[in-house]
């Protein structure tokens, strides 16, 4: 039973001819439908029917096989099968020329393979003609500009890697984005170049000991945090600067007791105030007993000396301090015994003088000679004396000196040498003596 449409298709064929197809069961039928008529009679409707299957089941593949190299699968073709004259011609023609397409597209993909994974083919091989030629011919050109941005960028790349940020790449030896990325890779390498190239100046400075300015105009983003490090280590220096010139300051002036915070310091800068004042510490506190030990000799007492465990200079000034303060203590101890010896015998000589005036006066030349001799007695025993008197002046300026410092041992050399004088007089005294008391006793025995 045939569809209303095609029905209605045979009731219009009794009054003209109609064309139509006929679609049942995928069985393809040309139909002209032309009335039968006979003296002007319409007897019927006369059929002409042409058998399409084959030909819309081609058309069908065909219509398929383009879609699908429509959507960019060109590895299907059509089966030729079964298929004669111009269908079999249609479909190997088709199936040719999407292997000619193919071959060159294939070709292509490995190579824009290749390239997205970063394999850069030498050359491009390969079957291309016709418009595939200038396929290969831009694959070729591609490549080359590839190659060279790939060669532009490990120059500069490894030029930054070596330090030497001044080196730049042609620009114009690339196009389009290629050109771009080397202008941007110059541009970050100026951008980089200007702080790098300050902060190595401003290094050097510091390397010898001057603090620049910094300029923050060239530090932008990142480098801003260089900016900041060196402003830091600058003020950091500056203040161990600071503190370092106003402990030399103190101790130039003698103010050994002053003191740098280190807590205003890290790291290193803070070691080296610490050692500073670690040194002042180990200075001061020798000399600070010294100057006790001083003070006390300057109030005349020789008993105290500087105790505590030093080395070096400070060990040799310890052991001349108390050196020093014994010795002067020896010498007052000499001195002192001296003078008693001397007031003992002025005693034994002005005992004698009474004895002899209390001789007779047959004896008075003897006893005027004696009275010169005791005259001459009195001269050295005032001699002696002055030298005693001169004797504790020098003990007295040796205390004074020994405070002010290295003239201490000078002036005990004088005094001893003073010393050896007095004992000197002293023994001509006792000479004189036993002159006396020699001329007495042949006195004595003449008399009798």
């Amino acid at each position: 039973m045939l569809p209303n449409e095609y029905l209605e298709q045979l009731e219009t064929a009794k009054e003209k001819q109609v064309l139509f197809e006929l679609n049942i069961n995928n069985v393809y039928l040309d139909i002209v439908a032309s009335p039968a008529i006979s003296e002007g009679e319409t007897l019927g409707v006369v059929l002409e029917i042409t058998d399409l299957s084959l030909q819309r089941a081609t058309e069908n593949k065909v219509d398929d096989i383009i879609n699908t190299a429509v959507r960019g699968n060109l590895n299907a073709r059509l089966d030729e099968t079964d298929l004669t004259g111009f269908m079999f011609t249609l479909c190997h023609g088709i199936n040719k020329l999407l292997d000619a397409i193919i071959s060159p597209i294939q070709q292509t993909q490995v190579y824009l393979n290749q390239i997205s994974q970063g394999k850069i083919p030498k050359e491009i091989s390969g079957n291309y003609q016709g418009d595939f030629l200038s396929i290969k011919q831009s694959l070729e050109q591609s490549v080359s500009s590839i190659n060279l941005l790939i060669s532009d960028s490990k120059y500069l790349v490894e030029s930054a890697l070596q330090g030497q940020l001044s080196n730049r790449a042609q620009e114009n030896a690339h196009k389009g984005e290629f050109k771009l990325i080397i202008q941007g890779i110059n541009q970050t390498l100026d951008a980089i170049i200007k702080p790098v190239q300050l902060t190595s100046s401003y290094l050097d400075c510091l390397a010898i000991g001057e603090l620049p300015n910094v300029d923050s105009q060239h530090f932008e983003g990142d480098f801003k945090k260089i900016e900041t490090s060196l402003r830091t280590s600058i003020n950091a220096i500056e203040q161990m600067i600071l503190d370092t010139s106003m402990l030399a300051d103190a101790a130039n002036i003698g103010e050994l007791t002053r003191r740098a915070n280190a807590e205003n310091h890290q790291g290193a800068y803070k070691d080296i105030v610490l050692s500073i004042n670690d040194t002042l510490d180990a200075i001061s506190t020798p000399l600070q007993s010294c100057i006790e030990v001083m003070k006390a000799l300057e109030s005349g007492d020789l008993t105290q000396q500087i105790n505590g465990q030093y080395k070096g200079d400070f060990a040799k000034l310890k052991d001349s301090v108390n050196e020093s303060i014994y010795n002067l203590a020896n010498m007052v101890r000499e001195i002192n015994e001296t003078a008693a010896t001397v007031s003992k015998a002025s005693a034994q000589i002005s005992q004698s003088t009474q004895e002899l005036n209390s001789s007779k006066e047959s004896q008075a030349a003897s006893i005027e000679e004696t009275t010169a001799s005791m005259s001459e007695v009195t001269d050295k025993v005032t001699s002696n004396t002055k030298h005693a008197q001169t004797t504790n002046e020098h003990a007295q300026n040796a205390d004074q000196q020994a405070i002010e410092g290295g003239e201490l041992v000078n002036n005990t050399v004088t005094a001893m040498k003073a010393i050896s004088d007095s004992s000197n007089e002293i023994s001509n005294i006792i000479e004189v003596i036993n002159g006396i008391a020699f001329q007495t006793n042949l006195i004595a025995q003449c008399r009798r």
